[in-house]
C-alpha cells in the first residue's frame, strides 16, 4: 500500500499559468538536482484554426541559463487547431541533462503560439529525491 501523498514526493517546480497567446512564453529556469524524474505537463485549450503551439524544453548550467542548450529529443509533435483541448507529457531523468560532456543542472519549458491566438498552460513537477517535498509552490493541498 501506498501512503506518501502525491505531494510529498512531487514537487511544483514551475508554471505557466493558462493563457491565450500569440507569443512564446518561457517558464523560469528550474534546478534540477534533488530530482531524480521531471515532468513537464502542457495543456490545450482552444486553439484557433492556423495556430500552432511548440514546446521546447532547454537547459542551462546557472539559474540564469548561463550555458544553454535545447533538449532537441524532448521537443513536442507541434499542435494545431486539430489539437484543442489535449495533454501532453513530456518525462526527462537526471542522466538526460549531460550533454556533450556538460552538466546542465537547470531545466526550462518554452511554450510558443504562434499565427493565431492559442489557449496553452504548463506545470513543471520534480520527483523529489529526499522527501518530503516541498509544497510552497502549491496554492492549496487537499486530502
Amino acid at each position: 500500500m501506498h501512503t506518501e501523498r502525491f505531494t510529498e514526493e512531487w514537487q511544483l517546480l514551475d508554471t505557466i499559468p493558462p493563457s491565450v497567446s500569440t507569443a512564446e512564453q518561457n517558464s523560469g529556469w528550474n534546478a534540477v538536482a534533488g530530482f531524480d524524474r521531471i515532468v513537464v505537463i502542457i495543456q490545450t485549450g482552444a486553439i484557433t484554426s492556423g495556430g500552432t503551439i511548440d514546446a521546447d524544453i532547454e537547459i542551462g548550467t546557472t539559474s540564469s541559463g548561463g550555458t544553454t542548450a535545447t533538449m532537441t529529443d524532448k521537443s513536442i509533435t507541434q499542435l494545431t487547431s486539430a489539437d484543442a483541448n489535449k495533454v501532453v507529457v513530456i518525462e526527462m531523468r537526471p542522466e538526460e541533462f549531460i550533454q556533450a560532456n556538460v552538466n546542465y543542472d537547470y531545466v526550462q519549458l518554452e511554450l510558443t503560439c504562434a499565427t493565431q491566438n492559442c489557449l496553452v498552460g504548463a506545470q513543471i513537477w520534480g520527483h523529489a529525491m529526499y522527501q518530503p517535498a516541498v509544497t510552497t509552490t502549491i496554492d492549496e493541498i487537499v486530502d
